[in-house]
């Protein structure tokens, strides 16, 4: 074998090897930040403690169709179970297979401790909900929601 023929075969081969290590590196991004839900009593119903504060997320007609609105209610309580009121909820929607335009709704103060709104999946798929609290005392907190559409 020539030495051009030697090194296209070493190129090559190099080539094939770093192919395969980005894959499997590729094929285990993710998974670990992969959110956790605790699955509540009902379809659509999500709960997270995090730092002394939980946050109990319904989505009203889960799983949600693309392309319609959904309804975010999440209640926001403290270790005792008291509604934690005056808070602002904003809701960074995502998707974590594919790059999607900014949709951030704002949850509105619907009762003590109970933020909601409507939010609009754009397509069908996996998604993420970030929740992003800024409480009333400036401490804040961040849930992630993992959720599918029809």
């Amino acid at each position: 074998m020539g030495r051009r023929a030697s090194r296209a075969v070493t190129t090559t081969c190099l080539i094939v090897l770093l192919c395969a290590a980005l894959a499997m590196l590729c094929s285990s991004c993710g998974r670990k930040d992969e959110p956790t839900n605790t699955p509540g009593s009902e379809a659509g119903h999500f709960a997270q403690s995090h730092g002394g504060v939980t946050a109990d997320l319904k989505v009203d007609g889960y799983p949600p169709l693309p392309m319609r609105r959904a309804l975010f209610s999440v209640a926001l309580s403290d270790e005792d179970g008291a509604a934690l009121a005056g808070a602002t909820v904003l809701c960074d929607m995502t998707m974590p297979e594919m790059e999607m335009p900014l949709n951030r709704p704002e949850l509105g103060e619907t009762q003590p401790g109970v933020y909601s709104a409507e939010v609009l999946f754009t397509m069908a798929g996996k998604w993420q909900a970030a929740l992003e609290v800024t409480l009333s005392d400036g401490r804040t907190r961040t849930f992630t929601f993992a959720m599918s559409t029809r």
